[in-house]
């Protein structure tokens, strides 16, 4: 999954096309290597600091990848929300869909991300501050790809696309 993000990126300008596909099958290929190489490397350091792969690997990286997740559904359903206040015609009577349950995923959202930190150190097995260091991976992660963005949109570098312009 994620070398098709890798990929997708890749292909509007987001990312290196260098290392996400192969400029003659424009196929994700070359994504799916670098996340494999990518993961070596991970691996490799891992190693290297000595970190226990069952204590200390998997559950510092369940706990990113936790956190992550919920943020992006999160993001998702309030995504879901903006776009029909912005777009009432699309919306039609369907309340359900584009209101209700969009609300009501992102509270229950919310209350799971809650859960999920306040019982961090249980997911990660570390140290309160090494929890909250690792909960803020994916937050930095989501403001450097804003950042990136928003630089390379305002130089010309790479437009903005629509959403879903470019995603297969």
């Amino acid at each position: 999954m994620l070398a098709r993000y890798q990929f997708t990126l890749a292909r509007q300008g987001t990312l290196p096309a260098a290392g996400a596909h192969s400029p003659a099958s424009s196929r994700a290929s070359y994504a799916s290597l670098v996340q494999t190489l990518t993961a070596l490397a991970l691996m490799l350091l891992c190693l290297a600091l000595g970190l226990d792969p069952l204590t200390q690997v998997f559950g510092y990286m369940a706990g990113i990848a936790t956190v992550g997740m919920i943020g992006l559904m999160l993001l998702t359903t309030l995504a879901s929300l903006a776009f029909f206040r912005r777009h009432p015609e699309l919306a039609g009577q369907r309340h359900w869909q584009t209101r209700i349950a969009p609300s009501l995923a992102t509270v229950l959202l919310l209350a799971s991300l809650a859960l999920v930190l306040s019982n961090f150190t249980l997911v990660t097995g570390g140290s309160i501050g090494i929890s909250a260091l690792l909960a803020l991976i994916p937050l930095l992660a989501l403001l450097t790809g804003a950042l990136f963005g928003r630089t390379r949109a305002m130089a010309g570098d790479a437009p903005l696309s629509p959403p879903g312009a470019g995603a297969y």
